[in-house]
């Protein structure tokens, strides 16, 4: 099996997890936990319309809340990793609200 898991979507300045968001998750989970040797890297992006500093802590935010939500299903903390890229290496161009 395989488990390919779109972006996370987060409010503007927000780390809450939607509803449709966190089914992503719950796949996820669900896969991680079917396939025991594999691990999952997350990495918590935003975009540029705040600070740099402000913009690297909710990137920090966004993926240990990520994490969080994969211990709570059951998913091992040892299995997971993550990193916060903040503005300075975005995942999309964010000259666009759809690139935000």
């Amino acid at each position: 099996p395989s488990a390919e898991v779109s972006a996370i979507r987060f409010p503007a300045a927000s780390a809450t997890i939607s509803r449709e968001e966190s089914a992503k998750l719950d796949r996820l989970a669900s896969y991680l936990k079917a396939e025991p040797s594999t691990t999952a890297q997350i990495i918590g992006y935003a975009d540029d319309r705040a600070a740099p500093e402000r913009n690297e802590k909710l990137a920090e935010s966004r993926a240990k809340n990520v994490i969080e939500q994969l211990k709570e299903r059951g998913v091992s903390a040892s299995r997971l990793s993550w990193s916060a890229r903040g503005e300075a290496d975005t995942a999309h161009r964010n000259d666009s609200r759809g690139g935000r």
